[in-house]
């Protein structure tokens, strides 16, 4: 018992009642350490930018559409974000597709497990 408040105290505790954020403008933190886990293409992410779209089913952070404009994302069954050079990240949820405000694309994360914000 003295050990999980311990854990508590130092690592805090999300009130149940508090709301989740929204996936825009969400603080990325890259992992130190990014398991690559894939998944079938059923699940594939589709990153549509201004050059052409990109499919991933791995998690990771993802280089190929650096530089490149952004515009729509079909994230299959993937949450994550896409970082733009800017500094702002763009999350995004299992299944919900969204449009994206343009932004030059640094790199795209897909977590092995389900975003918090999600």
């Amino acid at each position: 018992m003295v050990l999980t408040l311990s854990a508590l105290a130092i690592f805090g505790l999300a009130s149940a009642a508090s709301a989740k954020p929204s996936p825009d403008h969400v603080k990325a933190v890259r992992p130190a350490v990014t398991p690559n886990v894939c998944q079938g293409q059923s699940a594939n992410l589709v990153l549509e930018t201004s050059a052409r779209g990109y499919n991933y089913n791995c998690s990771g952070s993802h280089y190929e559409a650096a530089g490149t404009q952004a515009y729509y994302i079909f994230p299959g069954g993937w949450s994550g974000w896409v970082q733009g050079t800017d500094g702002v990240s763009y999350g995004f949820c299992d299944f919900q597709n969204r449009s994206l405000p343009w932004p030059t694309v640094s790199y795209i994360y897909l977590s092995p497990t389900k975003m918090w914000f999600c």
